[in-house]
């Protein structure tokens, strides 16, 4: 190739790279290192891991301020939360009903370990209050009471229960007898239908308790005095004096 030849051919590719459009210098130089795609795999694990640790402390502490798991079901299938002593559990009924007439049994065949309760209400006054006797031992249920209002329809007699006519504070009532052996004494007071139930009594025993039913005074759990008994005919065992 000749000197000519050579400065042609040059100046051709000078002409022609001039008239080629170059992208902005930031499109492509380098602007500084970048991380590959397994470094932004790993800032997003961390973040993950810290959301779900953030869940995790949040979930404990309100587990701390949860309710205590409730004690176990009565028989009925209700849920009752335990109260304090016999007087006190008697005296926030009568309190937290409206002082509605809530009786309190002053007689029983065996001596009180734990008491429990529920109260609702509804517009119309007291809906249903239940007490329940319970053993410290097995949490078991020695005997419940129960007073529901009008707006509480009673409960239809259950699969082989047999039924019988009783009197119960001068009242007549039904005596109810499931399978499994489990009594309760069902009868109506003003606008109140009572049950007193237990798989443990004996008819007798069951229907004394509901006789020494007394109407509760006031939130101390108090009830009129009644006349102290020395021997229980029907079982044979010494009977408490009233309790106050």
């Amino acid at each position: 190739m000749d000197a000519d030849l050579q400065l042609w051919t040059v100046r051709a590719f000078d002409d022609a790279s001039a008239r080629i459009a170059v992208p902005a210098r930031e499109r492509w130089v380098p602007q500084g290192p970048r991380g590959s795609r397994s470094d932004l795999r790993v800032v997003a694990l961390v973040a993950v891991a810290a959301a779900v640790a953030f869940g995790v402390v949040l979930l404990s502490g309100l587990a701390e301020r949860s309710v205590p798991a409730a004690p176990r079901p009565t028989p009925s299938g209700y849920v009752l939360v335990p109260g304090g002593s016999e007087a006190e559990t008697w005296g926030t009924v009568w309190s937290s009903s409206g002082h509605a007439a809530v009786l309190r049994p002053t007689w029983l065949p065996f001596p009180v370990e734990v008491t429990t309760y529920s109260v609702e209400t509804s517009s119309r006054g007291l809906a249903r209050y239940l007490v329940g006797y319970v053993r410290a031992t097995d949490r078991t249920y020695q005997l419940l009471l129960i007073a529901e209002g009008p707006d509480i329809l009673q409960g239809r007699r259950g699969p082989g229960e047999g039924t019988d006519d009783v009197v119960v504070r001068g009242t007549a009532a039904q005596l109810f007898t499931s399978p499994d052996g489990t009594l309760r004494v069902v009868w109506t007071e003003g606008d109140l239908r009572y049950t007193v139930q237990s798989a443990d009594l004996n008819q007798a025993t069951l229907i004394k308790v509901a006789d020494s039913l007394t109407p509760v005074l006031d939130s101390n759990g108090s009830v009129r005095p009644t006349v102290e008994r020395s021997l229980d005919p029907a079982s044979g065992s010494q009977v408490p004096p009233a309790r106050r």
